[in-house]
């Protein structure tokens, strides 16, 4: 099994309607991304904010 780890990505500075774009970035897409498990952990965003 294939892990990318990401973590501290604070996606509640985003814009909503960048989040694509800015996802390709950050996360940019590999070839072996169909074997893999993504591994979020850290500051993603805010859980408690109203969107």
């Amino acid at each position: 099994m294939l892990v990318r780890p990401f973590s501290d990505i604070h996606a509640e500075f985003w814009q909503p309607n960048k989040i694509p774009r800015i996802l390709e970035m950050v996360i940019p897409p590999l070839p072996t991304d169909n074997e893999t498990v993504a591994l979020v952990a850290g500051d993603i965003g805010l859980a408690h904010t109203p969107q």
